[in-house]
């Protein structure tokens, strides 16, 4: 009983120092599954067993001897749907139990503890032993029959106490309760471990949809630029900055030459390709402090920062050029004209943004294909 109860206490301690090793890493953010294949091997050891395996939302993840995945997603299954699931099942004869018909060879050990997650989805940590034959001795030959004497039915003592040998197969050396609650503790662990991991996953899918819903609301679908409700933002912004603090901002307004005629000629499909590649090509061209958007239709606008009307015209140039260098194959080429207006103290978005279109009217009364100036007139409120 002594030597007994020194294993026990010795497993308790190597389960309980795996535990605390297991929380250690906590932080790490690790799938279950890898952390069964990071110390499996190490529970294999404590708990005398062949193999390990975790069944956990049809995944399985395991380490030594075990049946193969169809096999152990069966007997999840079975465990899930017949046994409790607050506490571990074990056997040392699958060939006795309804789980017979998936055992794998010589693997006739099973204790099997539940994860306390969702009962609706059981997970279980399954532990297996392989078989271990015995011999065991009897006194009395089975094959004895009672003799009758004086009218009495008796065993002939010579042959009843003889010894006779029987060989016990398919059955592994029993679980002990030590091993029982271990194996319940390690799973809780997991349990923790899979919570974790799993808020982790649902807090990073929930900023990806969050980013997602951002750029739906400050994109523009079609070209992926900003949509027209970010640009007014951005230019109120940018207002608010050169009303305070003096720094200069101009807007530059402009749209496709002809492009009703373009959509009437080659469809809507192509003029839509025509925005995306020109979208594409003026992106290289900006400067990392201008801001692209799409105005509406085939009409859009740059937010040029640190520089006033005079100084936005040489990059209104360069988004013209651009555009007259696209190349779209047998849709032939297109132009745009701009219309450039800077800040003036005083300005409004609605004031800043008419003259730009003022100037950009200007450009295709002009002969298209250009770049014009707003006049520098006095700002109005």
């Amino acid at each position: 009983m002594l030597i007994r109860a020194r294993a026990e206490a010795r497993l308790l301690q190597s389960i309980h120092d795996s535990r605390d090793l297991l929380a250690g890493e906590r932080g790490l953010l690790l799938d279950p599954g890898e952390m069964v294949t990071r110390h499996g091997q190490q529970w294999l050891d404590l708990l005398r067993a062949a193999g390990v395996a975790l069944v956990q939302e049809g995944h399985v993840h395991g380490v030594g001897r075990h049946p193969d995945e169809r096999r152990l997603r069966a007997m999840a299954t079975w465990l899930g749907r017949h046994q409790r699931h607050d506490m571990p099942w074990a056997t040392q004869a699958l060939g006795e139990t309804p789980l017979a018909e998936w055992q794998d060879g010589d693997l006739c050990g099973l204790l099997a503890a539940p994860l306390p997650t969702d009962e609706r989805r059981p997970a279980w940590l399954m532990l297996f032993r392989h078989e271990q034959r015995e011999a065991r001795r009897w006194a009395g030959k089975p094959e004895d029959v009672p003799m009758e004497r004086d009218g009495r039915l008796i065993m002939t003592p010579r042959r009843s106490f003889a010894q006779w040998q029987e060989e016990v197969a398919g059955r592994s050396p029993a679980w002990g309760a030590m091993e029982r609650r271990a194996a319940g503790d390690l799973a809780e662990d997991l349990a923790v471990l899979a919570s974790g991991h799993q808020i982790h996953r649902l807090n990073v899918q929930l900023s990806q949809v969050n980013e997602q819903l951002q750029s739906l609301a400050f994109s523009d679908s079609l070209t992926g630029s900003w949509n027209r409700y970010r640009m007014e933002q951005a230019i109120d912004a940018a207002l608010n900055a050169a009303e305070r603090y003096g720094h200069p901002c101009a807007v530059l307004l402009f749209d496709v030459d002809h492009f009703k005629q373009f959509n009437d000629t080659h469809g809507h499909e192509a003029g839509d390709r025509v925005l995306v590649e020109i979208t594409r090509a003026l992106q290289t061209t900006l400067r990392e402090s201008d801001i692209l958007g799409r105005w509406g239709g085939e009409e859009f606008m740059v937010l040029a920062s640190h520089c006033d009307g005079q100084g936005a015209l040489p990059l209104a140039e360069r988004l013209r050029r651009c555009v007259e260098g696209v190349e779209l194959g047998k849709l032939g080429r297109v132009t745009i004209s701009i219309g450039v207006a800077g800040w003036h103290p005083g300005d409004t978005r609605k004031r800043l943004v008419a003259r730009a279109d003022e100037a950009m009217y200007r450009a295709k009364q002009n002969g298209r294909n250009r770049v014009e100036q707003a006049a520098e007139s006095a700002a109005q409120a």
